[in-house]
């Protein structure tokens, strides 16, 4: 099964947004079934809600986070996902400095979209119409990266 883990700090923004709106494109193309997505933080504990900000940030733009808790990156067995896409250069670098093993599976989300690498700012500590701005943004990196991302997934998956 592809499989495809998000990774932010808190999990509580940005991954779980970005994973959320990925579902929602593998759900568009009829032909891309039973996929693992999923997202984690990397400075966070498990079970954390997502503050009301993020959830009314999250509807505005056509999802809905209200069921996600947050989860770290080690509680996760991370050598099982086909890709691992993080928000920000010193989460690829402190994710490629821990988990070495899966150093190849690890990529920033700008550059896959295409883009020169750029950081994916924290909507959370923003104004709401900024915050608008970051996530219309990270929509667009996560459209543009689909199809990059699903084929590095599949070509990954029997590994």
């Amino acid at each position: 099964m592809p499989s495809v883990l998000f990774v932010c700090t808190g999990n509580q923004c940005r991954s779980p947004l970005a994973a959320a709106f990925f579902r929602k494109f593998l759900e568009r193309d009829k032909s891309l079934i039973d996929w693992m997505v999923t997202s984690a933080g990397t400075w966070t504990r498990d079970g954390l809600s997502v503050s009301p900000f993020c959830m009314d940030l999250a509807r505005a733009h056509g999802v809905d986070l209200s069921g996600h808790h947050t989860r770290s990156i080690t509680s996760l067995p991370i050598k099982r996902f086909n890709v691992i896409v993080v928000m920000e250069q010193g989460q690829k670098e402190a994710l490629v400095t821990e988990f070495q093993e899966v150093r190849n599976k690890i990529f920033l989300l700008s550059t896959l979209a295409g883009r020169l690498p750029y950081d994916i700012k924290d909507p959370i500590s923003q104004d709401a119409e900024t915050a608008s701005e970051i996530i219309r943004d990270m929509r667009e990196c996560i459209e543009f990266a689909f199809a990059r991302i699903c084929m590095a997934a599949l070509d990954g998956k029997d590994n």
